[in-house]
């Protein structure tokens, strides 16, 4: 492994981990028990955007989807090629902040992208464009946290949302609302912290 910090580990639908730590991206091959490690060249603008590995996610199709301290990655395992998406402040459509800590992906083929500061992102592979979902204070249905740390979809393609400070987040994508669910001290039953 590239380093001892290990942040994520992914495994794909063949059977081959991926290992992401705080120096690299790392392929393991359970089969050979041979490691494969992808880092950023900066001469080399087909390499992983950033060294610090924060989220790994296998979409449909095949490709990895790498969220890393300076944006998101498709990877392509096929050709070795990555696929830079970072936020730019000139493009609305663009990730709306870097590091990326969560993907999810759906059904419909969307990704859900989870920044530190910057909300949540829906990415569409088709468009390669993000809308972004962030917390506004005079919005009770907007997601109640702008730093995502985890994602999840249930069957009904309702989405659950972790954040950091804000307690979850249940959203429903078709009506765009979240429902915030926080920690309070006088209701037994709800969040501990």
């Amino acid at each position: 492994v590239s380093d001892k910090y290990v942040t994520s580990i992914y495994e794909d639908r063949s059977g081959i981990f991926w290992i992401g730590t705080n120096n690299g991206l790392n392929k393991f091959d359970p089969v050979t028990k041979r490691f494969t490690h992808y880092k950023h060249d900066p001469n080399n603008p087909k390499s992983l955007c950033d060294n610090e590995i924060l989220s790994i996610f296998e979409d449909r199709s095949g490709f990895l989807w790498i969220g890393t301290g300076s944006g998101l990655n498709k990877f392509d395992p096929k050709t070795g090629i990555f696929t830079p998406y970072r936020h730019n402040p000139d493009n609305s459509n663009s990730l709306s902040n870097e590091p990326v800590c969560s993907i999810c992906g759906n059904a419909s083929g969307f990704l859900w992208v989870g920044t530190e500061s910057g909300g949540l992102n829906k990415f569409d592979p088709k468009t390669e464009t993000f809308t972004c979902y962030r917390f506004t204070s005079d919005n009770p249905y907007s997601i109640s946290y702008d730093h995502i740390l985890s994602i999840y979809e249930e069957r009904t393609g309702m989405l659950w949302i972790g954040t950091g400070g804000g307690g979850l987040n249940q959203f429903d994508p078709v009506n765009e609302r979240f429902i915030r669910y926080y920690s309070n001290t006088s209701i037994p039953y709800s969040l501990n912290n």
